[in-house]
């Protein structure tokens, strides 16, 4: 029998597997640690940067007292202080999905953060803090200012949301010198549980439901920092 025919006639053992299939399997498996480790890092660096700001917050607040019981106490009536967590909170995730990723996905994952800035944050926050701020100086009746300002913070999330979308993609086409269209749709609104709390906020004085807002709103920002972070995750790995 020649050595050919040995070859030929050998029968691998049973549960022994050398094929290609075998070797996607350990890329796929590759491929599934790396997006956890991703996804670890842009939750990690989106509560890190959240707990800081909470503590600078509670530290200009009471200086002499500080109490770290207090961070998630905090009074988000300003706008800026909301638009202060939400970017804050935001460019965490970006850092830790920017350290954990690959280089080709850098440039996604910086496009996504300005949409999340623009679109998400600065113009919708700034948009609803003026029209609430413009209605509770008239001294309406508290019924018609509740209704006035509920209609302004609808009006601005989906002018905000839109147009803030739109100039965060004129901006991203003059950086990366490339199309960055995005078409915005109901899909898209769903996805803004931040600005609903953001709504809240901004237009309720009682003390029960800032006290809920100050719990829930630092745990909603995460999703800034979530889809900064991530973007283009599902991607197969290039380099």
């Amino acid at each position: 029998m020649t050595r050919l025919q040995v070859i030929g006639n050998y029968h691998q053992p049973a549960g022994y597997c050398n094929t290609p299939k075998a070797f996607g399997d350990n890329d796929e498996k590759k491929i599934f640690n790396h997006k956890n480790k991703v996804r670890a890092a842009t939750v990690t660096g989106s509560i890190a940067a959240s707990a800081l700001f909470l503590a600078a917050l509670e530290r200009l607040n009471n200086p002499k007292n500080f109490k770290f019981k207090n961070l998630f106490k905090q009074n988000f009536k300003n706008p800026f202080k909301v638009m202060g967590l939400a970017t804050v909170t935001m460019l965490g995730g970006l850092t830790g999905g920017l350290i954990t990723d690959h280089k080709s996905k850098r440039k996604a994952k910086l496009k996504e953060a300005m949409h999340q800035f623009i679109g998400n944050i600065l113009v919708p926050i700034s948009i609803v803090g003026a029209a609430v701020t413009a209605i509770e100086k008239q001294n309406y009746p508290r019924k018609k200012e509740l209704i006035l300002s509920g209609i302004a913070s609808i009006a601005g999330v989906v002018a905000g949301v839109i147009t803030g979308n739109y100039a965060a993609g004129k901006i991203n086409e003059k950086i990366f010198k490339e199309n960055d269209k995005r078409h915005i749709g109901p899909k898209d609104f769903s996805i803004h549980i931040d600005d609903i709390m953001t709504l809240m906020a901004l237009t309720s004085n009682g003390e029960k439901i800032q006290s809920f807002i100050g719990k829930a709103l630092p745990a909603i920002f995460l999703l800034c920092g979530y889809e900064a972070g991530t973007s283009k995750l599902h991607d197969d790995i290039k380099d």
